[in-house]
């Protein structure tokens, strides 16, 4: 037998506390690093491996500058008393508001493409399916797919969004 301390080879990731780092999400934290500088904003999120926080610091008007404070750098997070700020929607989603017609439109015009490549799409309530493993809700666009499989849903993605190969 030998003396092999499996506590001493775990990873870091392993040791600290999740938990801990989610009570930071969407609070206002004041950061000092080990060269003692100070970083104030909300926290957006925190990597568990590095242990690194995105850091949203108001500037001007409603405005936010993102900053990434490297995890082995910090030495100390405190939540600030300050009241919350409403952390801004970084990432809005698209708001297009298409008409039935249009609608109805980008439909025929998937299941034409499909039917040409012999696929035969089922028409479930306006989501387009196909054997059950993919389907394209509307608005009918690349980020309404969903697929259990990465490399049909790359080939009917290339089929229904020629133009938009990526």
């Amino acid at each position: 037998m030998s003396n092999f301390n499996e506590t001493e080879y775990t990873h870091i990731v392993y040791k600290n506390n999740p938990l801990l780092f989610k009570s930071y999400i969407n609070k206002h934290v004041i950061i000092t690093a080990d060269d003692s500088s100070v970083h104030q904003g909300i926290v957006y999120t925190v990597d568990p491996v590095s242990e690194s926080v995105i850091l949203l610091e108001p500037a001007e008007e409603g405005k936010f500058n993102g900053k990434i404070i490297i995890g082995h750098s910090i030495r100390n997070i405190e939540i600030s008393t300050n009241p919350g700020i409403d952390l801004p929607d970084l990432f809005p989603a698209n708001e297009k508001k298409l008409t039935a017609a249009e609608l109805n439109e980008r439909r025929e015009k998937i299941k034409e493409r499909l039917a040409i490549n012999l696929f035969n799409p089922v028409d479930n309530n306006g989501v387009l399916e196909i054997q059950g493993v993919f389907s394209i809700e509307p608005p009918y666009e690349r980020e309404n797919c969903v697929c259990t499989n990465p490399i049909v849903m790359s080939r009917l993605l290339g089929i229904i969004f020629p133009d938009s190969q990526s």
